[in-house]
């Protein structure tokens, strides 16, 4: 699923904008595959100017003799414009979430990850005042911080869920010998910040 995020990610020209069909536009995404076609399956307001929408993509096939792809965004717009969205994956984005901070509105893109699957999917973006930009967030990179606060051979477990009020990860440690889905190590409450391109951990706690 990464290798297939990452090499949509790195496609879309300008001239498959042209097939959204309804579809706000996002060409932040500066893809080079060939969009067949773009469904808007949900829309929905955020206030302060906001509106959201889910669409269901259909790509090229990614390589000879497989389908073509189908994937789901979440796209936040201004104006008319896209200022916000959610990679392509193969999960379910739902509802978005906004918060106005002293640094600006900061959008949680939560992303619900598909059957089988324990990765945290969601996407952060913020509005920088007074500058008026939508930068967007790394939200796991705390992650590597976070387990150099364990001890020898413990992990964090893949699933995480993510809050905005107030700003913090919650999830599980795993052990060595724990079976795949079943951590043992307890859980975990990392407290979170905003960096300039990422969420900062500034406190960790476990019970």
């Amino acid at each position: 699923m990464l290798y297939l995020a990452a090499w949509l990610i790195f496609g879309w020209t300008a001239s498959a904008l042209g097939q959204s069909g309804g579809c706000t536009p996002t060409p932040g995404l500066e893809m080079r595959v060939t969009l067949l076609g773009c469904e808007v399956l949900r829309r929905g307001d955020l206030g302060g100017g906001l509106a959201w929408e889910v669409q269901q993509r259909s790509y090229d096939p990614p390589r000879a003799g497989s389908g073509p792809t189908s994937l789901r965004v979440m796209v936040v717009r201004q104006g008319g414009a896209a200022v916000a969205w959610t990679e392509p994956s193969f999960g379910h984005p739902a509802r978005p979430e906004r918060l106005v901070t002293p640094r600006g509105t900061l959008l949680r893109l939560p992303v619900r990850p598909a059957t089988g699957s324990e990765t945290s999917l969601d996407e952060v973006w913020l509005r920088r005042e007074p500058l008026g930009d939508w930068v967007h967030l790394d939200a796991r990179l705390w992650r590597d911080e976070a387990a150099l606060r364990l001890a020898p051979g413990e992990t964090l477990s893949p699933a995480s869920r993510l809050e905005i009020r107030p700003l913090r990860a919650t999830g599980q440690v795993a052990r060595p010998g724990d079976r795949a889905g079943q951590p043992s190590g307890g859980a975990y409450t990392a407290w979170l910040d905003l960096g300039e391109d990422r969420l900062l951990l500034i406190g960790f706690s476990r019970r």
